[in-house]
């Protein structure tokens, strides 16, 4: 699966995916990848969570990019999530169509069952219309049930507010497990 986070430069989307991955460790049960184009962030993500600074890597194009990404894959089998911060510059993808390096990674991460959250600096209508039918394929698939963590909700209807009303309106919660410090819920679709 593929989640975008999508916006222009300098609307907080590095803070967004941040706040995601730090979150996420809590309820991981498995490994964290966080991708990005230096080590700026470091001191910023949980010490859980292995941050790749790519820019040291020579990946000269899109291809390699994902070549590079399956190639963690391969040495991590306890790997559940990949964050990809900067996408298009990391990716080797600016000023180019990015629908068929996400669809090259949904595909992997459907096959390893990874879950990627990329970041890319693209306004929501700059995004290729290839790109939006993708998203809409990955909104609407047929999930029967769903677990969350409880803090995750407000992030992802601050986030993605189309997105939460569908989800809202397609499952309801049917129990809530607590863990730790964590509430966890589980949603059965309606």
């Amino acid at each position: 699966m593929v989640q975008l986070i999508v916006g222009k430069k300098g609307k907080g989307k590095t803070k967004q995916l941040l706040d995601k991955v730090n979150g996420a460790i809590k309820a991981a049960e498995g490994n964290i990848v966080y991708l990005d184009k230096s080590s700026k962030h470091m001191y910023e993500l949980n010490n859980k969570v292995r941050l790749i600074d790519v820019s040291v890597y020579p990946i000269k194009n899109a291809d390699e990019f994902v070549g590079f990404v399956c190639g963690i894959i391969s040495q991590d089998h306890d790997l559940e999530q990949v964050y990809l911060d900067s996408f298009l510059t990391t990716a080797k993808l600016e000023g180019k169509d990015v629908t068929g390096t996400l669809e090259q990674l949904n595909a992997v991460g459907e096959k390893f069952n990874v879950k990627f959250v990329v970041s890319m600096s693209l306004d929501k209508e700059e995004i290729p219309e290839s790109l939006q039918e993708l998203q809409e394929q990955l909104t609407e698939a047929d999930a029967p049930y769903v677990f969350t963590s409880r803090s995750s909700l407000p992030i992802w209807e601050r986030n993605d507010p189309e997105t939460y009303q569908w989800f809202s309106e397609t499952y309801e919660l049917d129990q809530t497990f607590p863990y730790y410090e964590e509430e966890f819920q589980f949603y059965r679709k309606i």
